[in-house]
């Protein structure tokens, strides 16, 4: 049986968030703040049955709970309809057990199947923080709240009434009283939180919502064993730490019980209990011997006399304290002669060996409740001081490293902002956070790879070449604002660099935050390819610019100048009429119908295609073309010259982007211009948009033999 799904209301940014977890690993990508963490808080918060927080209840929900309460005590509002308007965060759990068999022992889960339904092989259980509060409570909060109103004005008039007061505090405070009632209330709110919403757990019958059992907080930790093993993991191996990494774990070891341990070390746990007991015993008499002797001199000095009670030292030696400060990983050499301290090794070492103490650790609880309980691991970005391939390799083997320990599968959510963790990881097992205005959004990518209404073969194709970009190029398009997707290494290149041109030359202006201090990921793709990536764009809801080559041909597909072009052979502008233009791939598109394409069609939801256009009367046909022509002096070109031939073979495109940004107009070079209208485009785009209709071909059903 595992956590198959969750739905949570109403905390934090998850306001409607539904979540599918994967039997085995679920990962979670997304930028800083998209809501990563907050799943995991919200599980543990409600399995360990603690109070709702006033931080985790929603911002825009606290208003409606300001304004019911505020009409209660004017009298314009019921007690039970003021219960009915709030908004109770919730969270329900889906379990799956149809795995087990029918005389299979469900332990914790036992008490939440309520249904007779033989075929019916899922639980749910909901999880609730209800307002619930009395008139008397609501009353206690308008005495708070009244007597805080009058200090508060109190406040206010002596700042009016100070001869030397500041008028711009006087400003201040005269701004602050049209504010005084919503600010007061919140603070008082705040202050009782606790208290106006009750934690309620029940169990649902699936094949009827409204058949339910309340059910205690007990049964509901009992179903589950977890472990968070969170983003701060003290690395710290000083000398003067108080506690070395390992000390902490044998610590753990020394205070368990000889039952709890794994089978295979029991001996010997056992026997260096033994041996500590007897060393400590040992010592312990030693040094009451030395400082009894210590003790027999103090008589010189008058004290103790014959008839007063004669003192006698005893000292508590711990052996096992000493062990647990002072146990250490050391690192020694091959041949056993010589050893280090373990803080000559790197931190992404250190971290790795943390978590797998940890994971053992973890194992064990797993190994004493495997037929009662379910296990759930929650790991947040293990990736710390980890090197790339390190971090590949540790979440390869995680799952099997970890059912090794415990003897039995266990349920793992990560989270991480490693690019070569997401890329590693199939995209069944992945899960996008995206916030939106006033929420958190999750979308499976097992979804994507699935929608019923995309399945041909062309989108297959295009899912197959998403897997293979992404493991191989360690593509970061998941942790990004927006997206530039460019032909080759020239524009990734010199980007960059044109994006602090546009903004010295004022072509952001009116838009804050600009391009500037976004985070964009560039993404070499290719004419070829960059249409694979539109499906996956717009279903990540990233704002994306397409900057490819016009790459004219003449009727034998040969590279011709404008002059004598019948084509292009840009499979992505291609792709970009056919949708844009209603035109079937099976039909031509004319080269004057891509030419004459509007800003207005050069933009589909949220993806904008640039490339060249007829500029200073010449039409150059790639990056280095357009970049010569509106550089012409630079270049040694005639201003009356129309053709522009960028030869390869005299210069490489790379060669051509360094010369360029490290060459004498690298700091005053003009940026062409199909390029700075799409930076400039992509600048205004909001980074949390919401969803936009996307113009698409229409396709031609797909049917499976």
């Amino acid at each position: 049986m595992f956590l198959k799904q969750i739905q949570v209301k109403n905390f934090r940014l998850l306001m409607d968030y539904n979540v599918v977890l994967d039997e085995g690993l679920t990962l979670f990508v997304g930028k800083n703040n998209a809501g990563k963490t907050t799943l995991m808080n919200l599980i543990k918060l409600v399995v360990e049955g603690n109070e709702l927080r006033f931080d985790d209840y929603p911002i825009q929900c606290r208003r409606t709970l300001y304004q019911v309460i505020s009409d209660f005590w004017n009298g314009t509002c019921s007690l039970t309809d003021c219960l009915e308007k709030i908004s109770a965060p919730m969270v329900r759990f889906y379990i799956d057990y149809s795995k087990e068999a029918e005389d299979d022992f469900l332990g914790g889960l036992s008490p939440f199947i309520i249904d007779l339904d033989e075929k019916v092989s899922v639980a749910i259980i909901d999880i609730k923080y209800i307002f619930a509060v009395t008139e008397e409570t609501l009353f206690k909060l308008k005495k708070s709240y009244d007597e805080l109103v009058q200090n508060t004005e109190k406040e206010i008039a002596e700042v009016k009434e100070a001869p030397d007061s500041n008028p711009d505090e006087i400003e201040r405070e005269i701004s602050m009283e049209d504010e005084i009632d919503v600010k007061i209330l919140s603070k008082v709110v705040e202050q009782n939180f606790p208290k106006l919403f009750s934690f309620h757990i029940s169990a649902v019958n699936p094949t009827n919502d409204k058949d339910t059992q309340e059910k205690s907080k007990k049964e509901l930790s009992d179903l589950f064993v977890f472990r968070t093993i969170g983003a701060e993991r003290a690395l710290d191996e000083a000398e003067n730490s108080p506690k070395k990494p390992l000390g902490a774990i044998i610590q753990r070891l020394f205070k368990s019980d000889v039952s709890e341990i794994e089978e295979e070390i029991v001996g010997q746990t056992k026997t260096l209990r033994d041996f500590v007991d007897r060393q400590s015993l040992n010592a312990e008499n030693k040094v009451n011997d030395l400082l009894s002797d210590i003790v027999d001199n103090m008589i010189a000095f008058g004290y103790p006399t014959a008839e007063e009670m004669q003192l006698y030292a005893k000292t508590q030696f711990s052996m096992e304290n000493d062990i647990i400060n002072n146990t250490d990983l050391s690192y020694m050499t091959a041949d056993q002669k010589e050893t280090l301290p373990s803080s000559h090794n790197g931190l992404g070492y250190k971290n790795l060996i943390k978590i797998t103490l940890l994971l053992k650790e973890f194992a064990r609880d797993v190994r004493q409740n495997a037929k009662s309980a379910i296990p759930i691991l929650f790991l947040e970005e293990p990736e710390a001081h980890m090197h790339p391939q390190l971090q590949a390799v540790f979440v390869g083997h995680l799952e099997d490293v970890l059912s090794k320990f415990s003897g039995n599968p266990i349920q793992i959510i990560m989270s991480t902002h490693s690019s070569h963790i997401a890329n590693t990881v199939p995209f069944k097992n992945i899960r996008y956070l995206r916030k939106k205005a006033n929420q958190v959004i999750c979308k499976n990518l097992n979804e994507f790879c699935g929608e019923k209404d995309r399945i041909g073969e062309e989108y297959e194709k295009n899912i197959d070449f998403l897997r293979k970009y992404l493991t191989l190029s360690r593509c970061d398009l998941y942790f990004c604002d927006k997206a530039i997707l460019v032909e080759g290494a020239a524009e990734r290149l010199l980007l960059p660099d044109m994006i602090k041109k546009c903004e010295k030359a004022g072509k952001f202006a009116g838009v804050t935050p600009t391009l500037t201090s976004q985070y964009c990921t560039i993404i070499e793709v290719g004419g070829a390819y960059a249409h694979r990536f539109f499906d996956f764009v717009d279903f990540l809801e990233i704002p994306t610019l397409i900057l490819t080559d016009i790459d004219f041909v003449d009727k034998n597909q040969r590279k011709a100048l404008r002059k004598n072009a019948d084509n292009t052979s840009n499979s992505t502008i291609k792709k970009w009429g056919h949708d844009i233009l209603n035109i079937a791939l099976t039909k031509k598109i004319d080269l004057e119908q891509i030419l004459a394409l509007t800003d207005a069609q050069k933009t589909n939801g949220l993806r904008h295609l640039e490339f060249q256009m007829e500029e200073n009367r010449a039409y150059p046909r790639s990056l280095e073309e357009a970049i010569m022509n509106v550089n012409r002096e630079y270049y040694g070109i005639e201003t009356e010259e129309r053709d522009i031939d960028f030869d390869e073979n005299e210069e490489r495109k790379t060669d051509f982007a360094l010369d360029l940004i490290l060459g004498d107009i690298s700091d005053n070079y003009q940026v062409p211009s199909y390029i700075e209208k799409g930076l400039v485009w992509l600048n205004g785009q909001s980074k949390v948009p919401d969803s936009v209709k996307v113009k698409k071909k229409l396709r031609r059903p797909y049917k499976k033999e």
